[in-house]
C-alpha cells in the first residue's frame, strides 16, 4: 500500500538513530571518565591505536558491508538472503585469519614507529584483535540494513553498548587498567555480539555458501578496499604527523575535537545514511526509473539543514562541554572543532555522491579518488603541521576533504543522476547562516565565562535555527506536507 517516502525515511532514520546512538553511546558516556582518568598523552595513545587499527579494519573488511547491502536489496527470497549472508562470512574469514596470525609482529613494528610517544606494542595487539571482531560485527549489521530490519539493528547496537560500558567500567574504573582495559573491553564485547548475531541469522535464514556470490561480493567490495584504506590513512594522517612533529599529548587534545565531531555523525549523519543509502540504491538500480522522484531532493535539503544546525550547536557550546567533561588541559580542543566538523560535512557529501558509483558498480573510481587524495595529503601535512601544529592539521583536513568530495562528485556526475539532483544552493545558504552565527558568537560572546556569554551563544544559535527554518518552509516545494506519496519499488 502507498506510503509517504518522507515518512518512511524519517521513521527508519529515527530507529537507526536509536541504533546508532546505542552503538556509539557507550564511548561517549565513557568519554568523561576517559578524560578524567587518562592524561592527554594516554588519550593520545588510545587515539593512535584506534587510528592505526581502523586502517587495518578497512583492509580486512574487503568492502563486504557495502557489497552486502547492494546484493541483499536485490534478493528474491529468504534462501538467497541466506546464501548472501553465508558467502559474506566465508569471504571475511580469509583476511581475518591472516590478520590474527600476524598480529604480534605487526604490533612490534607499529610500536617501534611510534617509539617517541612511549606507546607499548601490547596496546596495538589488543587494538588489532578487537578490530577483527568489530569489522565482522559491522558486516553483520549491514545485513540488517539491507533487509531494513532497523529494530534488530537497534537491539544489537544497544547490546553492544551495554557490554562495552560494563566491561570498561570494570577494567578501567574498578581495576585501573587504563588504555589496555578500554581495548580489552572492546574485544570481548565485539566477540560476544558477533556470536549472538550469527546465531540469530542462522535460525532465521538457510545460511549457505556460494562461490558465485563470494565472487560477486568480492567484485563489488574489493575494488573499494584500496580506497577505503586510503580514506582511513587520510583520516589518520593528521594524528600521525602530530605525533611525529609535536607530541602524544597534542594528539590527545586534537583527537578530543574529533570525538566531539563524532556526536554529529552518530546523531544525524549515520542514522540518515542507513536508510538513505538503501533507498537511493533501490531507485538508482531500478530499470523502470528514469529519474529519482523529487521527494529525494526535498529530504536531502531537510537533512542538510539539521546537520549544519547541530554542527553549529556543537561549535558554540564546545567550551562548556569540554569544561564539564574533561580536564583543563583539553580545553584547546574547542579551537579545532569547527574545521573538523566542516571536514565531516565534506565527508558526508562524498559519501552521498558515492551512492551513484555503487549503483553502477564502478567502485574502482572510489579507490582512485582516495589514492589521489592521500598522494596530495602527505606533502600538504608535511608543510602545514610543522608550521602551524594542530591548527595546520585541521586546515589541511578541510582542504583535502574538499579535494576528495570534489573528485568524487565529478566521477559520480558522469555515471549517475545523484549529483544533478543535489541541492547545492540550499547547502551554500545554510553554510553562510552557520558561519555568520559562529563569527557573531566569537565576536560578541567572547570566552565561556561569564554565564551571560553562554546565554548569548544560545540566543545566536536559536536565531540561526529560525532563519534556516524560515528558508525551508518559505518554499512550498520543501514542505513535507506537500510531498506526494508514491509506491516503493516492490521486492522482486
Amino acid at each position: 500500500m502507498p506510503q509517504s517516502e518522507a515518512r518512511g525515511v524519517a521513521r527508519h532514520s529515527a530507529i537507526y538513530f536509536l541504533g546508532g546512538l546505542a552503538n556509539r553511546s557507550a564511548s561517549f558516556l565513557l568519554l568523561p571518565l576517559y578524560l578524567k582518568t587518562l592524561t592527554p598523552t594516554e588519550f593520545g595513545w588510545l587515539s593512535l591505536v584506534l587510528a592505526a587499527t581502523e586502517i587495518l579494519a578497512l583492509g580486512i573488511g574487503l568492502g563486504i558491508g557495502g557489497a552486502l547491502v547492494r546484493l541483499i536489496v536485490a534478493c528474491e527470497d529468504d534462501d538467497e538472503v541466506g546464501t548472501v549472508i553465508g558467502s559474506a562470512i566465508a569471504l571475511f574469514l580469509i583476511p581475518a585469519s591472516i590478520t590474527l596470525a600476524l598480529i604480534w609482529p605487526a604490533s612490534q613494528i607499529l610500536a617501534s614507529y611510534f617509539a617517541d610517544t612511549g606507546i607499548a606494542a601490547s596496546l596495538f595487539a589488543l587494538g588489532m584483535s578487537a578490530a577483527v571482531f568489530s569489522v565482522l560485527f559491522e558486516v553483520l549489521l549491514s545485513v540488517y540494513r539491507g533487509l531494513k530490519k532497523s529494530w534488530w539493528y537497534t537491539f544489537l547496537s544497544t547490546a553492544k553498548s551495554l557490554l562495552f560500558l560494563g566491561l570498561n567500567l570494570l577494567f578501567l574504573l574498578a581495576l585501573g587498567w587504563g588504555v589496555s582495559g578500554i581495548l580489552l573491553g572492546t574485544f570481548l564485547s565485539m566477540a560476544i555480539l558477533c556470536a549472538l548475531a550469527i546465531l540469530q541469522m542462522v535460525s532465521h535464514y538457510p545460511v549457505s555458501v556460494s562461490q558465485s556470490h563470494m565472487k560477486r561480493l568480492a567484485r563489488i567490495g574489493v575494488p573499494i578496499v584500496p580506497g577505503a584504506v586510503m580514506d582511513a590513512v587520510f583520516a589518520s594522517l593528521d594524528k600521525f604527523f602530530l605525533a611525529a612533529q609535536v607530541d602524544a599529548a597534542m594528539v590527545g587534545i586534537y583527537a578530543l575535537a574529533g570525538r566531539l565531531a563524532q556526536l554529529l555523525r552518530i546523531s544525524v549523519a549515520a542514522p540518515f545514511a542507513q536508510i538513505w543509502t538503501v533507498r537511493r540504491l533501490e531507485v538508482e538500480t531500478d530499470p523502470d526509473a528514469t529519474t529519482p522522484p523529487p521527494v529525494f531532493r526535498s529530504i536531502m535539503v531537510v537533512f542538510l539543514a539539521v546537520l549544519i544546525l547541530v554542527s553549529l550547536a556543537l561549535c558554540l557550546l564546545a567550551p562548556e562541554i569540554i569544561w564539564v567533561i574533561g580536564r583543563a588541559e583539553y580545553v584547546d580542543a574547542a579551537l579545532f572543532l569547527p574545521l573538523i566538523l566542516l571536514g565531516l560535512l565534506l565527508y558526508v557529501l562524498k559519501w552521498n555522491f558515492e551512492i551513484g558509483i555503487y549503483a553502477r558498480e564502478k567502485t574502482i573510481w572510489i579507490s582512485l579518488v582516495s589514492f589521489a587524495t592521500v598522494a596530495t595529503a602527505i606533502p600538504v601535512y608535511m608543510v602545514l603541521v610543522p608550521a602551524y601544529g594542530a591548527m595546520g592539521a585541521a586546515v589541511a583536513f578541510v582542504l583535502l576533504g574538499t579535494l576528495r568530495a570534489g573528485l568524487t562528485m565529478i566521477v559520480a556526475n558522469r555515471i549517475s543522476s545523484i549529483v544533478r539532483t543535489f541541492p547545492f544552493t540550499e547547502l551554500g545558504v545554510f553554510l553562510v547562516i552557520a558561519a555568520s552565527a559562529y563569527f557573531a558568537s566569537a565576536y560578541l560572546a567572547g570566552p565561556p565565562v561569564p554565564f551571560e556569554a553562554l546565554l548569548l551563544r544560545i540566543g545566536i544559535l536559536f536565531c540561526a535555527a529560525l532563519l534556516g527554518g524560515a528558508m525551508l518552509f518559505a518554499d512550498p516545494h520543501l514542505r513535507l506536507s506537500t510531498i506526494k506519496n508514491f509506491r516503493k519499488r516492490p521486492r522482486k
